[in-house]
């Protein structure tokens, strides 16, 4: 799957004007390391400690390594990757508050948006199993967060924990797709999925993430986690 680089908008810091400019014609910020990478190693060593915890990456590995064990989302369930697809201990711990209470995390997104922000504690985790198929689409599940969010004041925040490069998955975004239709299927409950039909064929955007990057994207973005290849 071809897709694009996202424009870096480290650059357009400081202005007011240009950052709006550059939402409206992309519907995405892309900031290259400027969170606290102390910060983001706290949290990625929560991370780490949880993988070795679930077993698919060995005691002494301090990186996300798989060690090829398949491990079980519970008793009388089949061992399967996608166990940790969702990570539902991380809500139980709250753990996003140690981004989102941390100064100095707050301090760059006051620069970023031009206020202090407000966050709603609407927090996901995934790590994406390796393996997939590359000869199948790359996209996990196309959706515009505007569709379940509807007439909610926000921007959506995608940090990295760790390095994530094409290969291993991650996100795209459609540049500037926030200004076209919502796409997702009324007709096709209760997901409401969009259409394979309905997705751009060009247009999808990544890039090489690094612990410091965040992606600030428009609720009506589309966007799709990446397969681990």
């Amino acid at each position: 799957m071809a897709m694009g680089q996202l424009n870096r908008s480290n650059h357009l810091l400081g202005d007011r004007a240009a950052l709006d400019a550059a939402w409206h014609r992309d519907g995405y910020w892309y900031f290259k390391g400027v969170l606290d990478t102390q910060v983001i190693g706290t949290l990625r060593a929560a991370w780490i400690d949880y993988l070795q915890r679930q077993g698919v990456i060995d005691p002494e590995v301090n990186e996300n390594r798989y060690n090829g064990f398949v491990p079980s989302a519970g008793p009388g369930t089949p061992p399967s990757l996608e166990a940790l697809s969702r990570i539902d201990e991380f809500n139980d711990r709250n753990l996003h508050t140690l981004l989102t209470e941390d100064p100095r995390i707050n301090r760059t997104m006051k620069e970023i948006l031009g206020d202090d922000p407000f966050w709603l504690p609407i927090a996901e985790y995934r790590a994406n199993p390796p393996g997939a198929d590359p000869g199948k689409s790359r996209l996990i599940y196309p959706h515009q967060d505007g569709f379940y969010s509807r007439d909610m004041a926000m921007k959506i925040c995608w940090i990295p924990v760790d390095r994530v490069d094409a290969s291993v998955g991650g996100c795209a975004w459609v540049g500037g797709g926030h200004r076209g239709p919502i796409l997702h299927d009324l007709s096709n409950p209760p997901l409401f999925p969009i259409p394979p039909t309905s997705l751009p064929q060009d247009g999808w955007l990544c890039a090489d993430f690094e612990p410091g990057d965040i992606v600030i994207f428009h609720l009506n973005t589309p966007h799709s986690g990446l397969t681990n290849v």
